[in-house]
C-alpha cells in the first residue's frame, strides 16, 4: 500500500507540507489590506547571506540585549529557509479591510507558507504525489497516473479518469461495467468490498444518475471530490484485489496441499 499522504485543504489543522512533505500541524492566517505611501511602492526583497552574517556577529557581541538586532536575525533566519516570511513589527497598523477567499497557512514543521485563493493552493505548487496501489493493474494505473498529473490543473479531468478506473476495476472484479451503481451494489453484496466505500462513494457522487458511466464529468467536481477519488480507487483495490491475494498466499504457505484439497472437496456443494 502507498505511504500515507494527506493532501492539503483549506482548513486541515494538518497535512502533507508541500513544502517540506512532512505531514504538519498547520496554523491559519487571515489577510488584511495596508495602504503603502505614495512613494513607497512594491519590491522584492532579496536575502543577503553577507547582512546576515554581520547581524549574527552584531548579536552575538551582545546576546543580553533586546534589540533591532534580534528582530532583524529572527527574521533573517526566517528568510534563509523561507523567500516568503514576515517581519515582526514594533507598532500595529490599524486597518478594517480584510480579504474576502484568500490565506495563509503556517507549517509547523519547516515554517513555510501557504498561499490560498478560493479554496484553492496557489503557493507553493503541490509536491503531494498520488501513489497507486501496488496490486493495481498496468492499465487502471495508466489512467491513475495520469489523473495524478492533470489534477491541479483541472480536478474535473482527474475525476473523469477516476471513474473510469472504478468502472474498469469493476469489470476486472467480474462485473459487466455497463452501470457503476449496480456493479459497486454487486460487489458489496459478494462481500468484496465494504458497504462503508460504497458510502464514500455516494459522498462523491461516483455512484449516481449522472455519473453510471465511464468518463462522464460532473460539473460541480471539484478538487476535493478529485482527491478523495484517488483514496478510494486505491482502497477498492486494497479491500477487492490485496486483501484476497494476500490471504491466500497465506493459506497455500501455511496449510499442507493434501489438507487444502480435503477442505475444498468438503466445501463443494
Amino acid at each position: 500500500m502507498a505511504a500515507k499522504q494527506i493532501v492539503p485543504q483549506l482548513g486541515l489543522d494538518s497535512y502533507s507540507c508541500p513544502h517540506c512533505g512532512a505531514i504538519s500541524q498547520q496554523t491559519w492566517f487571515k489577510g488584511f489590506l495596508v495602504s503603502t505611501n505614495r512613494d513607497q511602492k512594491p519590491t522584492v526583497e532579496k536575502y543577503d547571506p553577507t547582512f546576515h552574517l554581520a547581524i549574527k556577529n552584531a548579536r552575538a557581541k551582545k546576546p543580553e540585549e533586546v534589540s533591532e538586532h534580534k528582530r532583524q536575525l529572527d527574521y533573517l533566519n526566517r528568510f534563509e529557509k523561507n523567500r516568503l516570511t514576515y517581519k515582526s513589527k514594533r507598532h500595529t497598523t490599524s486597518t478594517s479591510a480584510e480579504m474576502v477567499n484568500f490565506a495563509f497557512s503556517h507549517c509547523f514543521a519547516c515554517s513555510g507558507f501557504g498561499i490560498w485563493v478560493r479554496g484553492e493552493l496557489i503557493f507553493p505548487d503541490s509536491k503531494i504525489a498520488f501513489v497507486p496501489h501496488d496490486d493495481m493493474s498496468p492499465e487502471i494505473r495508466s489512467d491513475f497516473e495520469e489523473a495524478a498529473a492533470i489534477v491541479p490543473k483541472s480536478p474535473r479531468g482527474a475525476a473523469a479518469l477516476l471513474r473510469l478506473c472504478i468502472q474498469k476495476l469493476a469489470v476486472e472484479l467480474g462485473q459487466p461495467g455497463e452501470n457503476l451503481n449496480v456493479d459497486i451494489r454487486s460487489l458489496v453484496g459478494q462481500g468484496r468490498i465494504s458497504g462503508a466505500i460504497q458510502q464514500a462513494l455516494d459522498v462523491v457522487r461516483v455512484v449516481g444518475n449522472n455519473a453510471v458511466h465511464p468518463g462522464t464529468i460532473d460539473f460541480n467536481d471539484d478538487k476535493t471530490v478529485a482527491v478523495n477519488l484517488f483514496g478510494l480507487v486505491n482502497l477498492i483495490v486494497e479491500a477487492a484485489i490485496a486483501t484476497p491475494k494476500h490471504i491466500k498466499a497465506m493459506y497455500e504457505a501455511v496449510v499442507p496441499e493434501t489438507t487444502r484439497k480435503a477442505i475444498e472437496k468438503q466445501d463443494e456443494p
